[in-house]
């Protein structure tokens, strides 16, 4: 179990299972990256049951509050690197929609 602190640059750092996060570039936001199994063994789930649901992390466009789940950390950092992959509001601010 981890205690981070949030800091100006990570501010969504006490959220449960948090992992990683990045300025979203489209809504002036966070993208956030949420591991769900550590979110449970914290005390915390996230999800009753983030297998069934899709995957082990979670990504979080927290402006727009679009959820994404991934079975690999690898996928899910590709997704919080660019939300409009997920996020309907950030695609369409990115002039895709």
């Amino acid at each position: 179990m981890h205690n981070y602190l949030p800091t100006k640059r990570k501010p969504h750092a006490d959220f449960a299972g948090y992992v990683c996060e990045r300025r979203n570039p489209y809504s002036g936001g966070h993208t956030i990256v949420l591991d769900c199994k550590r979110a449970a063994a914290e005390g915390t789930p996230l999800l009753k049951d983030y297998k069934a649901e899709g995957g082990r992390y979670q990504v979080l466009c927290n402006e727009h509050s679009c959820v994404i789940q991934c079975i690999a950390l690898a996928d899910a950092r590709g997704c919080m690197k660019d939300p409009t992959s997920f996020c309907l509001e950030c695609r369409a601010l990115a002039g895709e929609a």
